[in-house]
């Protein structure tokens, strides 16, 4: 009877463990699309915000995170679009939307908080004021943040009040007035616009360091602008623009070259790549930003799971576990490769069962054939 009792386990472990294998040996069969793996590090090349590039950095941040919430910041508006930080200067940007303002915490040489106390506030004049406005130093719902490092200058989606607001952070004094404005001509006026100097909600912002250019996701106008920062004059035109054809055309669309909704953005320095969550569309559009056209069509689209329509931001962007795909019309899923080593597995299993009942019956028929001599 033991003996019997030891097949049958023996026979239970084998089946479990290696048809747990060939699950493993087959999960991307099945993928998550919204399964996360580190970012590559080519996005955001200085701006990690609150999602790092390594798991120590990533760390230190969620300690950011827990520090800096006694704050009442709308901590899932908070990632690496509403946060940067300058890993020169060792300073955290964190945007708080809900109260009109810009946070500015100085960290350590490890750019980790040196306590949890904000030491500036931009878009407002003190820590405790947070009514929105429409001056040279108020804000009203800022969301995206992008930075220049080399000149040192803070970039802020004044959302609600359709612009884009520019800090001189070299030195910062709270409530301090703006340098210039974009989408506006100048800092009394927020009317929304669809036209080359115009916006109508930007969200997103990213900046391309090398040849200085700052992209925009303009929600409401579904498009994307570019704005060359070599040199900064109040309400100055776009020069190129992405999802419309031109700069007056504002309709949603679901084409290669169209969007609805633009909401994250981020900028491939390496591979000169820019992503762009286009929300109602439920994808990501891959554009070539070495030399843009306006309304050029996409490069690359990335197709999340069809049933999921969410708002994507710059990490969940460049943090997709699906490869960019054929942009030539929407793909249709193939069918998963035939794959050798599921069929070698279960093979194993198959004469590993067979090889028990062998010796099984063939004990039982000995055991027998004694019980008869006897």
């Amino acid at each position: 009877m033991k003996f019997f009792k030891t097949c049958i386990l023996s026979l239970a472990v084998i089946v479990y463990f290696c048809a747990f294998n060939v699950l493993a040996q087959n999960q991307d069969q099945f993928p998550d699309p919204l399964r996360l793996q580190p970012m590559p590090p080519d996005i955001y090349p200085n701006t990690p915000g609150n999602i790092n590039k390594n798991e120590q950095n990533f760390r230190n941040n969620i300690l950011i995170l827990q520090q800096i919430s006694q704050y009442e910041f709308d901590l899932s508006r908070l990632d690496a679009n509403t946060s940067y930080i300058d890993t020169i200067n060792h300073r955290l940007f964190v945007a708080d939307t809900a109260n009109n303002r810009v946070f500015v915490f100085n960290l350590n040489a490890d750019n980790v908080l040196i306590d949890n106390i904000p030491d500036n506030v931009l878009g407002q004049p003190n820590f405790t004021a947070s009514d929105p406005g429409t001056t040279q130093s108020n804000l009203y719902g800022p969301t995206g943040i992008a930075y220049d490092l080399e000149n040192e200058k803070l970039f802020v989606a004044d959302t609600n009040n359709n612009r884009i607001m520019i800090f001189d952070v070299f030195s910062i004094s709270n409530g301090e007035n703006a340098v210039n404005v974009l989408g506006q001509p100048n800092f009394t006026a927020s009317d929304p616009g669809t036209t080359q100097s115009g916006l109508d909600s930007p969200f997103s912002l990213d900046y391309d360091s090398v040849n200085h250019i700052l992209f925009v996701t303009d929600v409401n106008n579904n498009r994307v602008v570019t704005f060359n920062m070599d040199s900064t004059a109040n309400g100055e035109n776009a020069v190129n623009v992405l999802g419309q054809p031109n700069f007056t055309a504002s309709e949603p669309g679901k084409t290669q070259s169209k969007l609805d909704a633009p909401a994250g953005l981020a900028y491939d320095s390496k591979n000169g790549n820019l992503f762009v969550a286009d929300t109602n569309n439920n994808r990501v559009m891959v554009f070539s930003a070495i030399s843009i056209s306006n309304g050029e069509d996409a490069v690359d689209v990335i197709l999340p799971n069809e049933n999921s329509a969410m708002m994507m931001s710059p990490p969940i962007i460049a943090r997709m576990k699906e490869k960019p795909k054929s942009s030539a019309g929407v793909p249709q899923k193939k069918p998963a490769p035939f794959s050798f080593w599921p069929v070698l597995l279960w093979l194993i299993v198959f004469l590993a069962i067979a090889a028990l009942v062998i010796i099984v019956f063939s004990y039982a028929a000995k055991k027998k054939k004694s019980f008869e001599r006897k």
